[in-house]
């Protein structure tokens, strides 16, 4: 398969020699045929590989739910983007009234949301890391649109 279609299929012989070959489309084109390059394939497929979805979830009644996935290179580029050069204050225990509003993981960071009470700014740490950031309004406001999708 490439990109989730069907370009044929091989066998492989029992033999005790060397053998060659490669894998052919059902039509009889070669990968390059199909794909073009067999390289720009390899490293379409490696970006495919390495980029995790996001998957936000959000806090219902009945537990957490997932309300939005980031699945494009472009979007997750954008949430890391983002948090690069943002100041985390580090080493405090925080300890929030409720559970997080949102959760997500990014680049095997957990990382869980608050909004705020008067609902104008975001609170986040990163579990597990002792770490806690409270955003300003403009700040949580792209974040929120990264994440969820839409305007808060």
């Amino acid at each position: 398969m490439i990109e989730n279609e069907v370009v044929g299929g091989w066998s492989f012989p029992h033999a005790s020699e060397p053998l060659g070959g490669g894998v052919y489309s059902l039509d009889g084109k070669t990968i390059e045929e199909v794909h073009g390059s067999y390289q720009a394939w390899v490293s379409k497929r490696e970006v495919a590989v390495s980029t995790k979805p996001i998957n936000v979830e959000k806090r219902t009644d009945s537990g957490y739910i997932t309300i939005n996935v980031l699945d494009s290179k472009e979007d997750i580029e954008k949430l890391e983007a983002f948090f690069k050069n943002k100041e985390w204050m580090e080493n405090n225990k925080v300890q929030m009234a409720t559970p997080p509003d949102y959760r997500f993981v990014l680049n095997d960071s957990s990382y869980a949301m608050w909004i705020t009470p008067l609902g104008d700014g975001l609170e986040l740490i990163r579990e597990g890391e002792a770490v806690y950031m409270k955003l300003r309004e403009q700040d949580s406001a792209i974040l929120y649109e990264l994440l969820i999708g839409e305007e808060p």
